[in-house]
């Protein structure tokens, strides 16, 4: 904002991210105390070198715990092999359109005459879409998908759109698939749909599968305990019969740390963890889906006064007077039009009975949402510390 084109050329260099290698390794920690890792140039021979990415059509992946399949530019299958389990998987992106006040398209929904008519707008304090469709990340295509293999971790690349992609990572021998998304930055215009123009978008992660959900699901109580969700369904003290006049925000929940579902009749549970608070529902039978970003173009009226369009430039109708947040508080009223923001995350998604599953995900949000601490340093004696004695000094 405010800036040269020159200004804009230097920002840019000194914010690319020049890094041409990823280096995976497998460590032991001591349950309390550290250990020192060195990290030095070698030759090729010395190292396990990934084999060459490529891209694929169609590929099987597997960790040794499980086996992935990829069909026609998205994942079809995800098997448990220690379990024996094998669902129909599917990972795919997409957002909601926001509302600006209005009538809830209901695609599907209860009759028009039941359709909730509000000028509530969608923004940072209300999730609500004007419609339950959702879009793809831009013009409709194939994902690409490339492959990178080593010892240590496998690698699928997955690209739906310049600004809607995910690795999805097998390590070896590890008992959940991660899936490392980014999101953005999401743009304002929609070109890709005929009769858009500016709109804002809630972009979502769904995960799909075969399993008979019946529409029940579960999220965690502030990572503690799961509490079970129904769709279009509330608890006994709700008045009867329940009238859903918000067939997707009306399903929404918060997500602190983990979403599930279960096929009771086969004995299986998907579980996805999260390293962040995301909103997240069950929308369609055994499909869970995950908020993963937002960028709302209309300010919700409760209170903060702008929409929630943060950039990069952190600026947003910065020229309007006091009070105020532009004309309609809409993007770039003020004067400011830049770039939003790119966010990224990952999922770990468990699948096994549902003894199991549960047995593994208490586990792994503990490592995924309390990690070891990381440090760097210039090269250093190599040592370690454990607080606990091991085995053998016992």
């Amino acid at each position: 904002f405010q800036k040269t084109k020159q200004e804009i050329a230097q920002m840019k260099r000194e914010y690319a991210n020049n890094a041409t290698h990823v280096l995976y390794f497998s460590m032991d920690l001591p349950s309390m105390g550290f250990t020192t890792y060195t990290v030095s140039p070698c030759t090729q021979s010395a190292v396990d070198v990934a084999e060459i990415s490529h891209p694929v059509h169609s590929t099987t992946v597997t960790n040794g715990i499980y086996s992935l399949e990829i069909t026609d530019g998205y994942t079809t299958s995800l098997t448990n092999l220690r379990s024996n389990i094998t669902t129909a998987w599917k990972i795919e992106w997409g957002w909601y359109n926001s509302s600006t006040g209005g009538c809830t398209k209901e695609i599907p929904g209860p009759p028009a005459s039941e359709a909730q008519c509000s000028s509530q707008a969608s923004g940072a304090y209300m999730f609500r879409p004007n419609s339950s469709r959702l879009f793809f990340p831009g013009p409709k295509v194939t994902p690409t998908v490339t492959v990178t293999k080593t010892g240590v971790v496998t690698e699928v690349r997955q690209v739906f759109s310049e600004w809607a992609s995910h690795v999805i990572r097998l390590f070896d021998n590890q008992p959940f698939v991660e899936v490392e998304w980014t999101a953005g930055p999401i743009p304002t215009d929609t070109p890709w749909i005929q009769g858009e123009t500016d709109t804002g978008k809630e972009v979502v992660v769904r995960y799909s599968t075969d399993l008979e959900s019946k529409g029940t699901f579960f999220t965690d109580s502030n990572g503690r305990e799961m509490v079970k969700r129904q769709y279009n369904g509330r608890g006994p003290s709700y008045p009867q019969p329940l009238n859903v006049s918000e067939p997707i925000a009306g399903n929404y929940y918060p997500v602190n740390a983990m979403i599930a579902l279960q096929d009771k009749a086969l004995n299986v549970e998907m579980a996805i963890i999260t390293d962040v608070a995301q909103g997240g529902s069950s929308i369609h039978n055994g499909s869970l889906e995950l908020m993963v970003h937002r960028r709302v173009l209309v300010d919700d009226n409760r209170g903060v006064q702008e929409p929630l369009n943060e950039t990069m430039c952190g600026c947003n109708d910065i020229n309007a007077p006091p009070g105020s947040m532009g004309a309609h508080g809409h993007l770039g009223d003020g004067g400011c039009i830049c770039a939003g923001l790119t966010v990224r995350g990952r999922h770990w998604v468990i699948l096994d009975t549902i003894q199991a599953a549960h047995a593994s995900r208490r586990r792994l949000d503990e490592l995924l949402n309390f990690p070891a601490t990381l440090a760097f340093s210039a090269p250093m004696e190599t040592r370690g510390y454990a607080a606990l004695p091991t085995e053998s000094e016992n």
